[in-house]
Formats: C-alpha cells, structure tokens, sequence
C-alpha cells in the first residue's frame, strides 16, 4: 500500500499490488472527515503494519487508519497544544507500544496507543528556546 497526497487535501492510496500506470482514486473516506479546507502536510506509516497510517494537516489535526484507508479517527486535541505550526510528524513502535509524536513552533506532544486506539495529546518536550523579535 503506498500514501501520496497531492499539493493540497487529496490523499489518494494506492493497495498493494495496484501497479503504477494509473493514479489512484481520492480516499472518499479521508475527505469524508479531514473536510476539503485542509492541507496535507505529513504522512507517516507503521513500518510493522502494512494497513496503518498517520496524516497531518495544516489545521493542526492527526487522523489514524489501522485499516488501510477504510476508516478513519481523529487523535484529538493537538490543535489546543501545538500552536500555529505543526510541523514533523514520526510514529515509534517499541515493543508493544505504539506512539505517534508531533513537533511544533510550542513543543513535541506524543499520542499512545491505549488498546481501544489513540488516547489524548501530552506534552513530551516544550519549546527549547524562543527568537526574540
């Protein structure tokens, strides 16, 4: 299974063993609850789970699917922590825990999986340092 998104809010996923001569359809259920408005700006896989998925967007949202685009869930609450800028997104297994980390202009927040999926946002690093202007 391969993500891409093209320069805006389309994610289009393209199943394993789809080939390569045609591009893939918009993931309708993606669009269905990121909405039209947003701008992809980082996707990152489980590399132990073919089928999970992270994306972020500009809005400062992280949407999951553990079923290869099928569904899709919001970890909520980022948008409250992160400020105006997220800008990395990276996914750790360790064992048996899973974790997905956003970086920021205000910090690095972490999100665990607790079993029933993605719990809330929790500060992990807090802004190091700040310009002055």
């Amino acid at each position: 299974m391969c993500f891409t998104a093209a320069p805006g809010s389309e994610l289009r996923i393209r199943p394993a063993g789809g080939g390569f001569n045609s591009l893939p359809a918009v993931d309708a259920a993606y669009s269905a609850i990121a909405g039209a408005t947003q701008t992809i700006k980082d996707i990152v896989l489980d590399n132990t789970d073919w089928e999970a998925a992270f994306v972020a967007d500009n809005l400062e949202r992280v949407f999951w699917t553990s079923d290869a685009g099928v569904t899709w869930n919001q970890i909520p609450g980022l948008s409250a922590l992160i400020g105006d800028e997220l800008e990395a997104l990276e996914f750790v297994r360790v064992g048996a825990m899973r974790e997905v980390f956003a970086g920021g202009r205000d910090g690095v927040f972490v999100s665990r999986d607790l079993g029933t999926g993605f719990g809330p946002w929790s500060e992990l690093a807090a802004r190091a340092c700040q310009t002055q202007r």
